[in-house]
């Protein structure tokens, strides 16, 4: 098919995403007031039924001139990123992004049972950085093609646009005074947003303490990041205005679940993570929090510990290089604005989450990258409560690292 090449109206909308009972996806597409009047707690506007479940919300998404302001298939319109023109190819009328959900079982001996899944919504639009508006490529979406990407043909392989679900089972490493609670996640795909909003960590436990980290590409600080429409506290920022960053917000003693909602100036690409811990000190929380940033392959950042404490971490880069990362450090996600998966090369910014428990009174934590690239590093120490905690599992899970994922996918 021919391309159609659209301009942008000035204005933004914005979208919700929601999961039904039987894990097939609904998207609703909002106005732009609908987003900045909804207060950023509980359900987001556009539930579709009464048991669909909110997953993450987006706002501030460039709008194309005529019509409703979203795209069509084969509709291309050209936006600047990082000082770079591109070319935004449309191969969806849905937007793209993702979420990501751990639900821990209490630990027991050192480690918890996790269950959870993973949504994405992937290759409803992809951005171009070398072509000629002057003679734009044709779009060709066929099932089983060949990926190709070059100046007179685009071919997409009609399988790969798509809503995924899987399934997350596995069992993970974990402290024994203060314990990671849960985690949710999400990020946009070549969606862009000035605005995120998802659904937070189921939190329950006690002496509990939240921790947001974001990898940013293309944006300002964020004016604000709440959590059930509280403000939650700035303690890293690392990087550029306009170029690679990373933040980390937190929260002592959360009370409540409840959403997780930034706010940017301007338009970014994002991987975003919430997690939480309980058994830590909530009249003192923290031991230390610190950053650092580089280019280089040993991405690494130093801070003061504990021997009873819990130490998240985060760092953003590039989707560049592949990451190995430091291995004191558990996984919490690893995960791109783009294919999913850092090293793929698919998208603008990854965030590698995790956390670990230190060894001494001063901790650092350093990943290997396979190629030299600019990388943001944060991390914050939580120290435990000083009368510890006793913690029991409430699952029958056999210990272990073994990983079993259900795959369910289809063209929604």
């Amino acid at each position: 098919m021919n391309v159609t090449l659209r301009t942008l109206s000035g204005g933004t909308v914005a979208f919700s995403s929601w999961l039904l009972p039987d894990q097939s996806t609904v998207v609703s597409k909002l106005t732009q007031e609908q987003y900045d009047v909804w207060d950023k707690q509980g359900d987001a506007p556009g539930k579709p039924t009464k048991d669909a479940q909110f997953l993450v919300a987006m706002g501030g998404i460039l709008a194309l001139a005529g019509g409703d302001g979203w795209p069509q298939p084969g509709d291309v319109w050209e936006r600047t990123l990082g000082g770079r023109k591109r070319l935004m190819v449309a191969l969806s009328d849905e937007p793209g992004w993702g979420y990501i959900r751990h639900d821990v079982g209490d630990p027991l001996n050192g480690f918890s049972h996790v269950t959870g899944f993973h949504v994405r919504s992937n290759n409803r639009c992809i951005p171009i950085t070398t072509y000629n508006i002057n003679n734009l490529p044709t779009l060709d979406i066929t099932p089983g093609g060949v990926w190709s990407i070059n100046n007179n043909q685009i071919t997409i392989p009609a399988e790969l646009i798509k809503t995924e679900y899987i399934a997350l089972d596995f069992q993970t490493p974990n402290h024994r005074s203060v314990s990671y609670g849960s985690s949710t996640s999400s990020y946009d795909n070549f969606t862009y947003p000035n605005g995120f909003t998802y659904a937070g960590p189921s939190i329950s436990g006690s002496d509990t303490h939240l921790v947001i980290s974001a990898a940013l590409e293309y944006s300002s600080n964020p004016s604000a990041v709440t959590h059930n429409g509280d403000t939650c506290t700035q303690r890293i920022l690392a990087g550029t205005s306009g170029a690679l960053r990373v933040i980390m917000y937190d929260r002592s003693a959360p009370n409540t679940s409840g959403n997780v909602a930034v706010t940017i100036a301007d338009g970014t690409a994002y991987v975003s993570t919430a997690s939480y811990a309980t058994g830590v000190d909530g009249g003192n929380p923290r031991v230390d929090f610190d950053s650092a940033t580089g280019t280089s392959t040993s991405p690494s950042v130093t801070s003061d510990s504990t021997t009873d404490g819990l130490a998240f971490t985060a760092l953003a880069i590039s989707d560049a290089p592949t990451l190995t990362k430091d291995a004191s450090v558990t996984t919490i996600v690893t995960i791109d604005n783009g294919n999913g998966t850092i090293g793929g090369g698919g998208g603008d910014v990854a965030l590698f989450s995790g956390y670990e428990t230190p060894g001494g009174i001063t901790n650092t934590v350093t990943h290997t990258l396979s190629s030299s690239v600019a990388w943001r590093i944060g991390q914050i120490t939580l120290r435990a409560a000083a009368t510890g905690r006793t913690t029991r599992n409430t699952r029958s899970a056999p210990l272990g690292m073994e990983v079993g994922m259900n795959w369910r996918s289809g063209n929604i």
